[in-house]
Formats: structure tokens, sequence, C-alpha cells
């Protein structure tokens, strides 16, 4: 789950805006305690929310537009297209 959703904050949020956003989390009671408890442990760890930070605000779109995700999920293996996005520089 996104710790940013969990705690309703954004990715300039300080250590400060993440506890009391997780004790309104948990006032609201909209997610499970456990849950707000490990969202802000994450957000307040450097490297973790870093790694979060990262994951959760970096742009798919253009990726997803070169997909196709509504094929169906028995394609088989060989007839997978080979994505140009990750070809080397020659």
């Amino acid at each position: 789950m996104n710790p940013y959703k969990i705690l309703n904050i954004n990715k300039h949020s300080t250590k400060r805006d993440i506890i009391q956003a997780a004790a309104l989390a948990m006032r609201e009671r909209k997610y499970d305690v456990r849950e707000v408890a490990a969202a802000q442990k994450e957000l307040i760890d450097p490297i973790s929310g870093a790694a979060h930070e990262f994951l959760q605000f970096i742009d798919l779109k253009p990726l997803q537009d070169q997909l196709d995700l509504t094929r169906s999920e028995t394609q088989t293996l060989s007839s997978l297209e080979y994505l140009s996005c990750f070809e080397k520089d020659s």
C-alpha cells in the first residue's frame, strides 16, 4: 500500500507532518492501526522514505502508453513484443 495515500500527505512532508498525519489517520480509522504505523515508520526512515518517494512518484505514463495492458493473460512468451525503450544506444 502507498504510505503517502494512507497518511494523506505529499512527498515534501516533514517529519512533523508525517507524525501529525499518522495521528489524524488513526483518529479517522480509515486504515488499520498497523498500516498507519507501518506507513509512518517507512516514511520517517530516510532510506525507506527515499525509496517510497521514488517508487510512488515516478511517471509511468510513457511506458504504459507503449504497453497494451488489455492483452489476454493466456499469451505465450514467444508472442510478447520486445520493448525498444530498454535498448542500449549504440
